[in-house]
């Protein structure tokens, strides 16, 4: 018998702008431990890669 993984679409890959709207929330709630890092970090990478530098307000 083979070992396949079921991979079940995740919140982030079926409503994007729920995804944005619910980590907000547990950003705001600071509820760190369910935050969808690895979407999250990839999303600043591809943000900063779109946008150049992020700029620091004085």
């Amino acid at each position: 018998m083979s070992s396949l993984k079921s991979i079940d679409p995740t919140l982030y890959e079926t409503d994007f702008l729920q995804w944005i709207e619910t980590t907000v929330e547990k950003l705001r709630n600071q509820d760190y431990a369910q935050v969808d890092w690895e979407n999250l970090i990839d999303e600043i990478e591809a943000w900063v890669g779109r946008n150049g530098k992020v700029s620091k307000a004085i």
